[in-house]
């Protein structure tokens, strides 16, 4: 398997954004968690404030009704006696938190009182009335004094017999204030009572009552449902928190419960840094191990190439070896060619000819060129052979003024067995043709042209000399061409026209010696 930098890069980069991005889910889950585990704790929260508001409110009703009865069949004049101030102050001594109870007439004068209640009316008149008029019977309000006179203020509307009262009962603020402490126990939270019309009649700290503006958070929030979430930064205090509040029963009262955000995101960050932690360090293990592995591959990759390029050496140097004793061999048996075609010539016209004998040297050189610079391939590109020989001077003189045309199809790869005496064929053609058709120096012109059909391939030679001698004694030049076409297994035919033309056909066949082993592939 391959090993890529890059494959490891990205692993590595894998490595480290897929904790970082479970880092960032996990913040998101865990965040939302929290948020919601708070907004879960803070409805609790208010469920217990409205709980305690509505025991307490629907205590004084029931207050409110003994009045009622106790008062029916009494004569006129009965609400001024001490008779009824006493019965009144016993119904404030059964609350522990009372501050004092009273009957006030419809234009808030006192028609009587417990001992203790203050003498001043506590009853903001206006909003009593504006309160029944949207159809509540219970007033709740505040009434600020000295901390013994802080009072929470519960009124409800009497009818007795022909006399309409007000029924007021006082109570503690300290006494309240105490339970919403017990529901915020912690700084910074909050637990307050809301009333409909955005004014802050208590909270869990000492504070005189607050009213909201219409266009606040919390005036917005209470206006749009009877119970709910929101947050925002609290004008009482400047703190930021996420808040949860109900309606206490049908009453014009809201109870609330604040947490700070300051608290949510220490108490989410508690939770989320372990996980934090760990992934980061997974984060770290994994990237070092990736780096590791890199390590570990990148070594054992550089000894398997190691290996591999020592076994190739070894059947290189193998290989040079064979190629050497080829190399020999072939240079053994071309002597030997150009050997019997000397003693040929000499034979035939009993003496040797300097330039013929050239020729064929260059011919056999170019073929061996051509075996070096194919190296283990061992085939030989006929039409590259039959160029260079065109152009070699031993062959064609430059003096000559001979002109020399080429015309090859590549890719015709033959074997040393058929390029030799294929390169000394048309060697001798060549020779043949600036001896005989270009006589004392006589510029002309040679063309090669090489075509492959099939199996077999067609070589034609044509010059616009005076053409060549057709006699075809034994002592004719062209006669040396007769083994060497035989070695070739091919066929010479002299054509008609101009100048003397030539058709060499030969079959294209690949090298008959055994093939030498080739260079193992590194994957």
């Amino acid at each position: 398997m391959q090993w890529s930098s890059k494959a490891f890069l990205v692993l590595r980069l894998g490595a480290m954004l897929f904790p970082l991005l479970g880092c960032l889910l996990w913040a998101f889950w865990s965040g939302s968690q929290q948020v919601r585990r708070m907004q879960q704790q803070g409805a609790e929260n208010v469920q217990l404030i409205e709980l305690y508001t509505d025991r307490l409110i629907q205590t004084q009703t029931v207050l409110k009704e003994a009045v009622r009865g106790h008062v029916e069949g009494q004569p006129a004049g009965y609400l001024r006696t001490a008779e009824f101030r006493d019965f009144l102050t016993g119904l404030q001594g059964a609350q522990a938190a009372s501050q004092g109870l009273a009957l006030l007439s419809a234009d808030g004068a006192v028609l009587a009182a417990s001992r203790g209640f203050s003498d001043t009316p506590p009853l903001a008149l206006e909003d009593y009335r504006a309160n029944l008029a949207a159809d509540s019977e219970v007033f709740l309000d505040r009434s600020v004094g000295r901390e013994a006179q802080d009072a929470f203020i519960i009124a409800m509307p009497l009818r007795l017999g022909e006399t309409e009262a007000i029924f007021v009962s006082a109570i503690e603020v300290l006494s309240m204030r105490g339970f919403l402490q017990s529901i915020a126990t912690t700084p910074g939270q909050a637990a307050s009572l809301l009333r409909e019309d955005g004014k802050l009649l208590m909270r869990n700290v000492p504070s005189r009552p607050i009213l909201f503006d219409a266009s606040s958070t919390a005036a917005q929030s209470i206006a749009e449902g009877d119970d709910g979430h929101y947050r925002t930064l609290a004008i009482s205090d400047g703190v930021e928190r996420l808040y949860a509040f109900t309606r206490v029963g049908n009453l014009p009262l809201f109870a609330m419960s604040g947490v700070p955000v300051a608290d949510v995101r220490r108490m989410w960050l508690a939770q989320a840094l372990p996980v934090w932690l760990f992934l980061g360090a997974l984060s770290l293990f994994t990237f070092v191990l990736t780096a590791r592995i890199r390590r570990s591959v990148s070594d054992g990759l550089r000894q398997r190439e190691t290996h591999e390029q020592l076994a190739a050496a070894r059947q290189l140097a193998e290989q040079r070896s064979q190629l050497l004793q080829e190399l020999n061999h072939r240079v053994k048996n071309n002597l030997a060619v150009i050997g019997s075609l000397i003693s040929f010539q000499v034979r035939l016209t009993g003496k040797v000819d300097p330039e013929a004998l050239k020729a064929r040297l260059q011919a056999v050189a170019e073929v061996h060129a051509l075996l070096y610079r194919a190296q283990e391939n061992d085939r030989i590109d006929l039409g590259q052979l039959l160029a260079r020989l065109a152009r070699s001077p031993a062959i064609v003189p430059p003096e000559r003024g001979i002109h020399i045309g080429c015309e090859v199809e590549e890719g015709i790869m033959i074997g040393p067995d058929s390029a030799i005496p294929l390169a000394l064929i048309v060697a001798e053609l060549l020779t043949n043709a600036v001896k005989h058709a270009f006589p004392e120096g006589r510029p002309g012109s040679l063309s090669l042209r090489l075509t492959r059909e099939g199996e077999r391939a067609t070589l034609d030679l044509a010059d616009d000399g005076i053409g060549a001698p057709t006699a075809t004694d034994r002592r004719s030049g062209l006669r040396i061409l007769e083994g060497l076409l035989a070695q070739a297994e091919a066929t010479l035919v002299r054509l008609e026209g101009q100048g003397t033309r030539y058709r060499l056909d030969f079959p294209v066949r690949a090298p008959t010696l055994p093939q030498l082993g080739r260079r193992a592939e590194t994957p």
